[in-house]
């Protein structure tokens, strides 16, 4: 997840009033490419936004005889969890923030 996208992610945490909402902004947030790797290599990199690196693994895997088409799909898919594992972190922060705002009430 690129600077701008987690500043907006994180503002949008910031304004949530419950914890449904907290869920439902982590879900659009949440990256779900990585299997397009599978489908065709560098796929999911070049959904995920990361173009250049999804065009090299692109030309690169069929080349490599499938080497670089599995790493491919490994670097999608740790990716992703990396940007989940962010993204559900920083819910559950908001979460904890929350629940101690309306304590205070």
């Amino acid at each position: 997840m690129d600077w701008m996208k987690q500043q907006m992610f994180k503002d949008e945490l910031e304004k949530a009033t419950d914890i449904h909402s907290l869920y439902m902004i982590g879900e659009r947030y949440k990256l779900k490419n990585w299997w397009l790797s599978v489908i065709i290599s560098g796929l999911g990199q070049m959904i995920q936004g990361r173009v250049g690196r999804g065009i090299l693994l692109f030309l690169f895997g069929w080349i490599t005889l499938g080497i670089l088409y599995i790493y491919g799909i490994y670097d999608a898919y740790t990716y992703e969890k990396t940007t989940n594992d962010f993204i559900d972190m920083q819910i559950l922060r908001a979460k904890k923030k929350l629940e101690e705002n309306s304590e205070v009430i």
